[in-house]
């Protein structure tokens, strides 16, 4: 008997569950105005219920706006092909599916959408600021493939799982920060790519860590700010190097779910020419067991020289900044550059290979002096279009030559030499570079 009550009652609950889907009150955008609170904007008139299905159409006079005045409810919410919901504020809660047809559009410039259930975009959502918030497990719907999501804030709650990949690899960008409740929330293969131009951070409850995945593929794309992990992280794939600056902030970032955190360290390097000299910049997120960096570089192919070290700062968890100069560029053609990064146990591994192309001089130059005036040292360029004979002098305020710093044949290129007058009085010198076909002379002076 007991068992027969139990079927009763559940068969129950199934009819009561279709009469609800079946006479939920349907509600359709007329557009009198872009309020979504005037309960003349509807049809049947009267402002959306959490039990009435919502229907915004393409065409109408004014699109609907929800802004701080409003606390919005329906139950399943479609926006139509060609029609533009926008949020400026307030809150707007979908306690059933969300459904973003193809050339629909929901912008998001502030505000806070909660979406109890499936999440079906095959249209554009585009936020510049607001939270979407995920507020019950979907039911087997979801599409986050097909249209552009790109969220601001994203917060799933406790228990709850959207299906970042239910129908294919979803596609979710965040520009700010991203906020999971949910402690066995497993993604293996949707693509999350942090794009903000500010500060972001990932908190995710998701546990063990080095387990449960809160990212299929982690990117991150930024063009400022930096973007901090709030605790322990697992990813199954990270896109290495990131653009812009990912700081674990003292926590393990596991990838692949081998249990092992990932040391994320070098997170960009590069090089530019500045007055005849390559400049070369990089910088880490995070540092374990770092000696430091050996520079090398290779003119003709995988011919390496050692061009100096530069330490490194052992273990650390913010970013660190360096750099290097390298001022022997003598020829002309593409300079290739590498980092060693050497443990304090001997380990290394090589970065990335980047190359910068040095042309050749169009005309003889002899450059100004640096600095001027100087003591006790300075020094002198200059740059030579095509291979010869070569002489750099010295004289002295009453002319008398002091010093020969180059003599000889020398090729085409780029050349630097330090003069040093810590034995000479002060005075005005004169310095003279003679080649095959030019003589020239500039004035440098000596201050005591």
């Amino acid at each position: 008997m007991k068992n027969v009550s139990t079927i009763n009652l559940l068969l129950f609950i199934i009819l009561c569950l279709i009469a609800f889907e079946a006479y939920a009150t349907p509600k359709t955008w007329l557009g009198t105005t872009n309020i979504w609170s005037n309960p003349y904007n509807w049809t049947p008139t009267g402002e959306p219920g959490a039990s009435d299905n919502v229907f915004i159409p393409p065409g109408t006079s004014f699109e609907p706006t929800i802004d701080n005045s409003t606390l919005g409810n329906c139950r399943d919410l479609t926006i139509e092909s060609g029609a533009t919901l926008t949020q400026t504020g307030g809150s707007l809660t979908v306690a059933g599916n969300l459904k973003i047809e193809p050339g629909a559009n929901f912008i998001q410039t502030d505000g806070v959408l909660g979406v109890d259930r499936d999440w079906g975009n095959s249209g554009t959502f585009y936020s510049s600021g607001g939270t979407v918030v995920f507020t019950g497990t979907a039911g087997g719907q979801s599409d986050f493939s097909s249209g552009s999501n790109q969220f601001f804030n994203l917060t799933i709650n406790s228990g709850v799982d959207p299906e970042f990949e239910n129908k294919s690899v979803g596609n979710i960008y965040v520009a700010g920060d991203f906020t999971n409740y949910n402690s066995t929330l497993n993604v293996t293969s949707a693509h999350f790519t942090f794009n903000g131009s500010g500060d972001q951070t990932i908190n995710s409850a998701s546990f063990p860590a080095d387990v449960n995945s809160t990212f299929g593929t982690l990117t991150v794309n930024k063009t400022g700010g930096t973007l901090y992990l709030d605790n322990d992280l697992g990813v199954v794939n990270f896109t290495d190097p990131p653009i812009g600056t990912l700081e674990p902030n003292g926590f393990n970032f596991y990838v692949g779910g081998n249990g092992t955190p990932f040391p994320v360290e070098l997170v960009s390097f590069n090089a530019k020419i500045s007055d005849g000299k390559v400049i070369l910049n990089w910088n880490t997120s995070t540092e374990v067991n770092n000696y430091g960096f050996e520079v090398q570089r290779s003119v003709k192919a995988n011919n390496w020289e050692v061009l100096g070290f530069v330490e490194g700062y052992g273990n650390s968890n913010s970013p660190k900044t360096y750099n290097f100069t390298d001022n022997k560029l003598n020829v002309a053609g593409t300079y290739s550059y590498r980092l060693k990064q050497i443990d304090n146990d001997g380990d290394y591994e090589f970065s990335k290979t980047i190359g910068i192309n040095i042309s050749s001089p169009i005309t003889v130059e002899l450059k100004q002096n640096f600095p001027n005036p100087f003591n006790p040292s300075t020094t002198i360029s200059f740059t030579l279009p095509e291979s010869g004979n070569v002489s750099l002098e010295i004289y002295s305020p009453t002319g008398e030559e002091v010093a020969t710093l180059v003599n000889g044949y020398m090729e085409a290129g780029i050349y630097q030499f330090n003069f040093n007058a810590k034995d000479y009085p002060s005075g005005i010198y004169v310095y003279r570079l003679n080649t095959n076909k030019n003589a020239l002379t500039k004035k440098m002076l000596l201050l005591k």
